[in-house]
């Protein structure tokens, strides 16, 4: 009879335990707390709002976007207002890109860049400047998430979704050192416009002795290039430092803290120089 009121005891439980499984929310599974309620954004265009809306102090608004009808290389997120627009998972847990204004945008939690990094925007440069916080990504099919935060008051906004062409009409070949474009030690350059970018160039040319060149990144991308030789690379260059090349040597440009940006502030430039100029030692 004990043994009957034990089994039963436990059947109990064990029902009790399946219902709860059941009937929880969250995220796939069942496991964690309810998924956000999303907003579905509906691609429009650069010059047409997808979304408009009004954020109070201490509100987060969520997004979803299904990318398959935009054309172009990348996907723009763009905002009127210089609040936080954040790249998350379905749960929003995890962060992978974020912005707080139109100047870059960066992997991960957003870490505002002081006064002296923000230097003017370029009058007349195409593409200009994202009209406040936003994030571009590689053309891609999946189903992306949005955030957006940070009020200090309420405000109202407008969100942009459009497809875009690469500025850098070197890219993709200059994604791999196989393929990197020459570098004819005349005045060129290219752009990082998404996070984890990375170009690559191949110094071009037969002379013998080394040529020397300025790198000019003055945006707040962080953004550095080595010089790769067949004998390993070398201490990063950054904006105003002067490089000696070599034929046969390869470049390489990125962002030192993953940063990226839209418009002037992704912009790069390698130019010759004809006078005596202090670089870092190869």
């Amino acid at each position: 009879m004990k043994r009957n009121v034990l089994t039963s005891l436990l059947l109990g439980l064990g029902m009790l335990v399946l219902a709860a499984c059941a009937t929880g929310e969250g995220g796939p599974g069942g496991d964690g707390p309810p998924l956000p309620d999303r907003t579905v954004l509906d691609p429009a265009g650069e010059t047409s709002a997808t979304h408009t809306g009004n954020l109070t102090v201490g509100e987060t608004d969520y997004f979803v976007l299904d990318p398959n009808s935009l054309s172009g290389d990348l996907i723009v997120v763009e905002l009127d207002q210089e609040l936080l627009l954040e790249q998350t998972t379905i749960t929003g847990a995890t962060i992978m890109a974020s912005s707080s204004g139109p100047e870059y945008f960066e992997a991960g939690d957003f870490a505002p860049a002081s006064a002296a990094e923000l230097d003017p925007a370029a009058i007349g440069v195409e593409p200009p400047l994202c009209r406040g916080s936003c994030i571009v990504l590689a053309a891609s099919n999946e189903t992306l998430y949005f955030e957006v935060s940070g009020a200090q008051l309420p405000t109202e906004y407008s969100i942009y979704v459009y497809g875009a062409d690469h500025v850098d009409t070197n890219e993709p070949i200059n994604d791999s050192e196989i393929t990197a474009p020459g570098y004819f030690l005349d005045d060129d350059g290219g752009a990082i416009e998404t996070i984890g970018d990375v170009d690559w160039w191949q110094v071009a040319g037969t002379e013998t002795s080394s040529t020397r060149v300025e790198f000019l990144a003055t945006g707040p991308l962080d953004l550095q290039v080595y010089v790769v030789t067949a004998l390993g690379e070398s201490d990063p260059y950054v904006s105003g430092d002067v490089i000696d090349l070599l034929p046969g040597d390869l470049l390489r440009v990125e962002s030192a803290t993953d940063r990226a940006g839209r418009g002037a502030p992704s912009f790069y430039y390698f130019s010759p120089v004809t006078i005596a100029g202090a670089g870092n030692a190869q």
